[in-house]
């Protein structure tokens, strides 16, 4: 396990959070965490607390999309079929699933399509641009991708089909020549929110066409699941527009779900309160496990939720995560051995590793885990096509997509976020490459960069936690990036006993002055060591609601703890 850097939190401002404290009623802590995002006046709460779907942005601010929405009108008036394109991970499949829905309500004619991971790779691709043509698609809406598809949306321009593009990637300089280009990151929109998911954008692009159409229901009704799963395994903020479509989705989810959600649900073998981590950890490793195995369609068919071939689809996207998950451990351990058998990868700022065998569809997986044990910016790369095609994963503040681009030499392409990019790398300059790229993590990367943030809101004592604090909490959900779950520090925490359950956790019961409380420490079983003669700990931890024995009592999830003699 990585040792974690404890991190207090600057004060917040003094005067927003008396204004909040007195106008709200609230203790200081909580009104220091409420200010540090971004809640700093009485209107800037009720909208924070209240979530209404009234406060969601005119959809017409969005550059292009009274152009879009005319665009469809128009094909719709004339029966046009409009060819519906995705990407193959969740953001993708849920615009796809999204789109296609709100399209059967309108009776629109269309066909959809999703790339092979293996064949066609990420993005638009002319396989699925000629498969469009040759079912007569005179229209095609590109979700989640086309930002910088110059080429191929040329292509489709020169062969007779308009192209509408929603999408949250990073724009070049010049765009594609699209009919419309719905994206909050173009310079020249004035949309006052930038972090919609591609399936948010189409949930705009559906909110303004249901606007057209003097519809008398409401689009986030049908389908803010859908645009909730998105917005869990994007990773995108948890903030303003994605908050409040997120709050109600999460209802949905929990009462009444679109069929293929709730197939999805009925996956899992206890009953839960679905938040916004159970759709990352649980549902999302399913939609992409169709991608990363078998092809993303059947992802799209289980979210359509469509009867008659919803539990054949569902079962084969569990079938499909269960064989993700064991190709997932083998490249894993086998990395884990290259490292560990390479005192110049050990040393290394970055970790760059590249094998043909692996699979191109759980690269990004493993990645991803490497960076919780080792926490180095992270690429993986395994052959397709005779290149190198590679996924990248980046730590805390560390942009690994301008990292990349100052290694662009040596790369046939590249795209992605700040956190997560994708490339192409030639075999004569694999090498190159890695070497460039380290290089520049040796130069850039601080201290502070080399160990990952336990970013503590406040040092508290167990007497501050009450129902009320507690409360107040649970009012901040849903968590997620920008609005995580608070977590706080307690400091010389007498340690009464602790045990193992399930081979794998930590169960501990800790007393500070009279109070005493449960703690649970997820996969912290290993390190019973540190607390054989502990007499006290310090312990940085979140709160949630336990129920035992039909009885509700506020438990400590320990994220970290320092033993001490």
């Amino acid at each position: 396990m990585v040792k974690l850097r404890w991190l207090l939190q600057p004060e917040s401002t003094e005067a927003p959070r008396k204004l909040l404290e007195e106008k709200l009623k609230i203790d200081s802590v909580t009104a220091s965490v409420l200010v540090r995002r971004g809640v700093k006046t009485y209107e800037d709460a009720r909208k924070y607390f209240a979530c209404e779907w009234q406060d969601l942005h005119d959809p017409f601010l969005m550059q292009d999309m009274a152009i879009a929405t005319e665009r469809i009108l128009l094909a719709i008036r004339n029966k046009e079929r409009i060819l519906v394109y995705g990407d193959f991970d969740v953001d993708g499949t849920t615009s796809v699933a999204l789109t296609t829905l709100a399209f059967d309500m309108l009776g629109v004619s269309y066909e959809y399509h999703i790339p092979d991971r293996y064949v066609e790779g990420y993005g638009l691709s002319y396989i699925g641009i000629d498969f469009g043509l040759s079912k007569g698609c005179t229209l095609m809406i590109c979700l989640d991708c086309g930002t910088r598809a110059h080429t191929h949306i040329e292509y489709a321009s020169q062969n007779g089909m308009d192209v509408i593009v929603c999408d949250h990637h990073l724009p070049d300089t010049t765009l594609p020549p699209v009919v419309a280009m719905l994206n909050p990151k173009r310079k020249d929109c004035a949309y006052p929110y930038k972090e919609l998911t591609g399936c948010g954008i189409g949930f705009k692009l559906l909110c303004a066409l249901w606007s057209k159409l003097n519809r008398n229901d409401y689009i986030w009704e049908h389908f803010a699941d859908l645009v909730t799963l998105s917005i869990a395994c994007d990773l995108v903020p948890i903030t303003d527009e994605n908050r409040t479509i997120a709050f109600y989705g999460l209802k949905k989810i929990q009462n009444n779900p679109l069929p293929g959600v709730a197939a999805l649900k009925n996956l899992a073998s206890n009953q839960r309160a679905w938040e916004i981590s159970d759709l990352v950890f649980f549902m999302g490793p399913r939609i992409n496990a169709a991608g990363r195995i078998s092809h993303a369609r059947h992802a799209v068919e289980v979210l359509r939720g469509k009867k008659e071939s919803l539990e054949q689809d569902t079962s084969l996207l569990e079938d499909s995560n269960e064989t993700r998950r064991i190709l997932e451990n083998e490249i894993y351990n086998e990395c884990v051995d290259i490292i560990e058998q390479s005192p110049h990868l050990l040393g290394n700022a970055s970790i760059v590793l590249w094998r043909a065998h692996w699979k191109k569809g759980v690269i990004g997986i493993v990645a991803s885990k490497l960076i919780e044990r080792y926490y180095k910016p992270t690429i993986m790369l395994t052959m397709a096509d005779n290149k190198w095609v590679g996924s990248c994963r980046s730590v805390h503040e560390f942009d690994i997509h301008e990292a990349i681009n100052r290694c662009s030499t040596f790369v046939v392409q590249f795209g992605g976020h700040k956190y997560a990019a994708g490339l192409t790398v030639t075999e004569e300059n694999m090498n190159s490459f890695a070497e460039a790229f380290e290089n520049i993590c040796q130069r850039e990367i601080r201290f502070d960069q080399t160990l990952p943030i336990l970013p503590i809101e406040a040092i508290i004592d167990f007497s501050q936690i009450t129902d009320k604090f507690f409360r107040l909490q649970q009012r901040m959900s849903p968590f997620g990036p920008e609005n995580m779950i608070p977590l706080y520090q307690t400091n010389s925490v007498v340690l009464l006993n602790y045990r193992i359950i399930k081979e794998k956790h930590l169960k501990l019961t800790l007393r500070q002055g009279k109070i005493i409380m449960e703690g649970i420490a997820f996969g912290m079983a290993e390190r019973t060591t540190e607390l054989e003669t502990a007499k006290s700990v310090a312990i940085v931890y979140s709160l949630e609601l336990n129920t035992l024995q039909n009885r509700n009592i506020i438990q400590l999830r320990i994220r970290d703890f320092r033993a001490h003699a």
